[in-house]
């Protein structure tokens, strides 16, 4: 442990805003550990509206589950905040969790929340984040479908069409749901039973108000683990699980310095070429602008006809012959008296922030030069990370830059030291004399700066600083669950394990052997022919092959009884 608490210290003094919270047991064991980068907490500042949060297994040498928080910037990429180690999942352990995440990110809640089906997580996100939206991940909840429901959830099956499209569509689902199980013969599914019981954690229908960034899953989270995993072997100890994942996250960086490089430099194509999508193109960023552009072009199958008052419109998709649309075929678009501001009964731009095809085929018949500031999310713009009032993004700016510079002379004066040594054999070795003393002093503070990482962690059970010298590792735990060998297993998981065996073995059969070199298989020549003449055993009588002398005709003595 102790080898970790040094990174974390060595990772505060590269970044200022990096904040590391520890809970400890009796026997001063860790029992939980969470941390934040400064990045990380700039962007919860600007895009902790929406959070994702689920934990992975199997990743480091204690078997404990990893946390991770992580939510979408301005360029619809995955954002970490942070990541926390749990011994247990339990209700104090994640209320711990949720309560020292808040402190960290300055006691701000999210608005929406998306996690798996865990009881102990639900529970915890009540007490802690009373105000927060709580949702459960869609494909946690319809994963075991074809399970529970078999033939009736396949590929090309009439009621799985049906449920997605009663589940996207923004309907009382009360009544179609009753619908659709007699319809398709399924009252009394014990799946379906549950699932309809908990509708309101993870139908879209009762989150058509609610802003979710366009997520309806955890996806964003378990790419995240699936990321993290490839950065982290297995089994890994603690210091290298943090020092890999420190890696990450400079990675995701320099994705996000990519795409906002991207932003600037290259120009949007235009595909419809109205006023608005000019506009769009200078306030969204790169990849906002493309969604903005498929939604725009999409409206252009569609008319928008006044209904009643003028600020009504009737919004009907023209189908042609042959054609069918599963989603809205028609929808009401209101418009505020100032026009500054729009509503869809489909609910789109609610839900995701982006303006819905409805809502643009309206504003391209107005003949609008620009998109109305009520459906500019300022989140999804180029501008969301100007003029960031947060305190450690500050700070954070300012060593960075420091460290630049220091660098930058630091390596002339070392130039200019290796030219001066240049001159002659005297100068060469005055010249690393001085570099080996060097050395040594640096090393020396170097060491000596490093044996104090108690400023850098700070434990939480009391609220009061812990001495990080008694810490000790904390012990290796199970995974919630039946174990990964033992447990039951599904009828896909059991066929797809026998295709997996029957592709592995195939796969070893076409192996091919190595092609023995000229010398090798001349001696092998021999041998066979050798091995061949020995096995091919010729009569001593009349000398021809395929019998033995005992079997001759020439034997005078055969079948003579004695």
């Amino acid at each position: 442990m102790a080898k970790t608490l040094n990174h974390f210290a060595a990772m505060q003094k590269r970044d200022p805003s990096f904040i590391v919270k520890m809970q400890l047991d009796d026997q001063k064991r860790v029992k939980s550990l969470l941390w934040c980068h400064g990045s990380g907490r700039v962007n919860y500042a600007l895009f902790g509206d929406v959070v994702t949060f689920d934990t992975t297994y199997r990743t480091n040498l204690y078997n404990l589950p990893f946390g991770l928080f992580v939510g979408v910037n301005n360029h619809f990429q995955s954002t970490i905040f942070g990541g926390v180690f749990l011994t247990e999942e339990t209700i104090e352990a994640f209320q711990w969790t949720f309560q020292v995440f808040c402190d960290v990110m300055d006691n701000k809640h999210p608005r929406t929340i998306l996690t798996d089906q865990c009881a102990s997580m639900r529970a915890a996100i009540k007490t802690e984040f009373p105000n927060t939206r709580h949702r459960w991940c869609k494909w946690h909840v319809l994963r075991k479908a074809k399970n529970s429901l078999g033939k009736a959830y396949s590929k090309h099956s009439f009621f799985k069409r049906d449920l997605h499209i009663l589940l996207d569509v923004v309907v009382s689902i009360e009544t179609r749901w009753e619908a659709l199980i007699s319809t398709h013969h399924l009252k009394g599914n014990k799946y379906l039973i549950r699932a309809y019981e908990n509708r309101a954690m993870w139908a879209k229908p009762y989150f058509a108000d609610t802003f979710c960034a366009g997520m309806t899953s955890t996806q964003r989270s378990e790419s995240a683990n699936h990321l993290l995993k490839t950065y982290i072997p297995r089994s890994a100890p603690m210091h290298l699980f943090v020092s890999q994942y420190d890696r990450m996250i400079t990675d995701r960086e320099a994705d996000e310095g990519r795409e906002v490089h991207a932003t600037i430099q290259k120009t949007r194509i235009f595909r419809v070429g109205v006023p608005v999508e000019r506009h769009a193109a200078r306030f969204y960023t790169r990849a906002m602008f493309e969604r903005f552009s498929r939604e725009l072009y999409k409206a252009m199958n569609f008319t928008a006809a006044h209904v009643g008052c003028e600020d009504t419109f009737l919004v009907t998709l023209m189908l042609e012959e042959g054609m069918v649309d599963w989603g809205y075929p028609s929808c009401t678009v209101r418009a505020t008296a100032e026009r500054s501001s729009f509503t869809c009964d489909c609910r789109m731009f609610e839900h995701s922030g982006m303006p819905c095809r409805h809502i643009l085929k309206v504003l391209v018949q107005l003949n609008m030069k620009e998109i109305p500031a009520g459906l500019l999310v300022h989140r999804w713009g180029k501008a969301a990370k100007e003029n960031v009032n947060v305190a450690h993004a500050q700070v954070k700016a300012v060593s960075n830059s420091e460290m630049a510079c220091m660098h930058a002379v630091v390596y002339a004066a070392a130039m200019e030291l290796v030219a001066m040594c240049n001159s002659s054999v005297n100068a060469a070795e005055i010249g690393i004399d001085f570099m080996n003393r060097a050395k040594q002093a640096i090393c020396a503070v170097r060491t000596t700066g490093s044996v104090a990482p108690a400023p850098a962690v700070c434990g939480t059970n009391e609220g009061q600083e812990v001495d990080t010298t008694c810490v000790v590792a904390p012990p290796r735990v199970r995974s919630r669950g039946r174990p990964k060998e033992s447990r039951l297993k599904s009828v896909i998981e059991v066929v797809k394990g026998k295709k997996r065996k029957r592709t592995e073995r195939a796969e070893k059969k076409k192996v091919k052997l190595p092609v023995p070199s000229k010398r090798k298989s001349s001696r092998l020549a021999a041998m066979n022919t050798q091995v061949q003449a020995t096995a091919a055993r010729k009569c001593r009588l009349c000398g021809e092959e395929g019998h033995y002398r005992s079997t001759c005709h020439l034997n005078s003595t055969k079948g003579v009884v004695v």
